[in-house]
């Protein structure tokens, strides 16, 4: 049997995850989509995007929960509950030895039980969490926010001029103030 896409594979398996997936646990990446309108260009990206029900429990913007909402049902993203003991269990003792939100604890406790790639800004508190908990990381891919960013950039899913909108506003992108310009030049 062959399957679609992978937001078809999505609804015919009707699994939580479907195989070459990402989790997103830096909220400010989905809030900047949402702000820009922008979440079927982040489902344009190559793999599979899931966040945790903790990461939509925390946006409270009216408009953007909209969109969030609307971005799930259209199978942009895909959002998951921590149900496996070996979830519960990671993410429960991140809680206890850590500064990290909920939506933080969450998607490293799904990424790293799901074999996912982790999105999220890995600094010393996520590191000293990691370290503190005990918890064994090997298998676990973790890359930084804007190298989404730039995949998309370099795919031309996201336009020039969203990707400056998004230098301007996005901490993130800050510190490499050449990151956008260095790119070859994108069409909109």
């Amino acid at each position: 049997m062959t399957i679609g896409p992978k937001r078809t594979l999505a609804r015919a398996t009707g699994i939580d995850i479907p195989p070459r997936s990402l989790v997103i646990a830096d909220a400010q990446l989905i809030e900047e989509f949402l702000r820009l309108d922008k979440m079927d260009v982040l489902g344009s990206y190559q793999l599979t995007i899931m966040v945790s029900n903790h990461l939509g429990a925390g946006i409270r913007d009216r408009e953007h929960q909209v969109r969030y909402r609307q971005a799930i049902a259209d199978c942009h993203i895909h959002e998951a509950e921590i149900r496996e003991m070996t979830e519960l269990e990671t993410f429960l003792r991140l809680d206890a030895s850590s500064r990290l939100s909920a939506c933080e604890r969450a998607g490293l406790a799904l990424a790293l039980h799901r074999r996912c790639k982790l999105v999220i800004d890995h600094n010393r508190a996520l590191a000293k969490a990691i370290n503190e908990a005990g918890i064994d990381t090997r298998a676990l891919v973790i890359c930084h926010p804007r190298e989404i960013v730039l995949d998309l950039i370099r795919a031309q899913s996201l336009s020039a001029d969203a990707a400056v909108r998004m230098k301007a506003s996005w901490s993130f992108l800050g510190g490499d103030q050449d990151v956008i310009g260095s790119l070859p030049p994108v069409t909109s």
